[in-house]
């Protein structure tokens, strides 16, 4: 697991997500995840959280896959 994915699965807080699935959904709006503050990666948690949540796994997956995580 890669440092992103580590702090995401903190910040999930034992939801049950794959954090390469996040990472993914962040990498859409974020070149690199390097500029977020811990509250601002919180924040994009919770909204890639429901990216999933609406987009569902299989799609994640394959955009998880997409970007190589």
């Amino acid at each position: 697991m890669s440092l992103y994915q580590n702090t995401i699965n903190e910040l999930l807080n034992g939801r049950d997500y794959d954090p390469r699935h996040i990472e993914a959904f962040m990498l859409l709006q974020h070149d690199t995840l390097d500029h977020l503050s811990r509250e601002q990666m919180a924040a994009e948690v919770n909204i890639c959280a429901a990216c999933v949540d609406e987009g569902g796994e299989d799609a994640a997956e394959l955009l998880a896959q997409s970007y190589g995580l």
